[in-house]
């Protein structure tokens, strides 16, 4: 018999051992995804610091004699977006001779118990691309694709733009109003196409103080585009580090990039990019991440011309 609980910290040793099996699996599906030696005492340390916290849950699935497999679930702030809050399903592993049993059910529908506990109305999970099975067992479930992440190994020659009064630089305080106008107007364009991604009424108090905290944010890059009459475009980008899910722990992170509509299609959004390429590579990044949405079809062949692939697809599920 198979029963479902929290997990203790006398657990975390089985949990480690559980996960350490998932990264072996994945990284036979895809290499990218292949643990480092240091993946197992990095996950050890952050499941002990999240023991007890409210803002997350670690469950197991506990055997007659040892635990069989865990899901991890936290809660994660998504502002200024209307959904402005929802659970992520961290990670789920079930040994593979007790798949196909009913556990891992058990553990989602804990998981998603406890999400829903906390006033959350949809739940994400990030699944490789490089494993469909995992793909169907989500789908099933009601997860649909929300955002694909892509992947860039920075290999490329770096990029040359020519002749062009156009000026990137570091963005300044005094940039605020225009990062602010232009992160509107390409998030009109992302909720029209996907009401997922509408932004919330008080959007513009919340990222101005994203702004400001960007501004200062020693691991971040966060640059504009300036022509003649004013700034016509922005990039943020930095170093993450992540021990939860899929990604490799260190990884570079454009999170923002965007061109006014009267200067799209003249090589801005290049020249942009490759101001954070250049600062994450001499940071010695392996691999540069970014989420795009699938049903944005400028944006897919934007960044694959620029050798952007398929890594891990965002799923996600309406929870009410």
């Amino acid at each position: 018999m198979t029963i479902i609980r929290v997990a203790k910290r006398e657990d975390l040793k089985e949990i480690v051992s559980l996960h350490k099996q998932a990264g072996e699996s994945q990284g036979q599906l895809d290499p990218r995804l292949a643990p480092a030696a240091s993946d197992s005492v990095r996950f050890g340390r952050v499941l002990e610091a999240m023991s007890g916290r409210r803002w997350c849950r670690v469950l197991v699935a506990e055997g007659d004699t040892e635990l069989v497999g865990y899901a991890v679930g936290s809660r994660v702030d998504n502002e200024p977006f209307t959904t402005s809050r929802f659970g992520l399903v961290g990670g789920l592993y079930v040994e593979q001779g007790q798949r196909g049993r009913g556990t891992e059910d058990a553990l989602l529908e804990a998981l998603n118990g406890w999400f829903m506990e906390q006033g959350l109305a949809a739940t994400h999970v990030d699944v490789s691309c490089s494993d469909p099975a995992a793909q169907r067992f989500w789908e099933d479930r009601g997860f649909d694709r929300f955002l694909d992440q892509l992947w860039w190994d920075g290999s490329s020659e770096s990029y040359e733009p020519g002749d062009s009064p156009l000026v990137v630089r570091p963005a300044r305080s005094g940039d605020r109003e225009a990062v602010l106008l232009l992160w509107k107007e390409m998030m009109d364009v992302h909720s029209a196409i996907d009401p997922r991604l509408s932004i919330a009424p008080d959007w513009r108090q919340k990222v101005a103080r994203s702004v400001r905290r960007w501004l200062r944010d020693g691991d971040s890059r966060f640059v504009v585009a300036e022509a003649a009459d004013g700034v016509i475009g922005f990039a943020l980008g930095g170093l993450v580090d992540v021990t939860l899910g899929l990604k490799p722990s260190m990884h570079g992170q454009v999170a923002h990039l965007c061109v006014g509509a009267n200067w799209r299609r003249c090589g801005i959004g290049r020249r942009l990019f490759w101001a954070l390429r250049d600062w994450l590579v001499e940071r010695s990044v392996p691999s540069i991440h970014l989420y795009v949405s699938p049903v944005n079809p400028v944006s897919q062949h934007f960044w694959r011309a620029l050798g952007f692939e398929d890594y891990i697809s965002r799923l996600w599920c309406d929870l009410v």
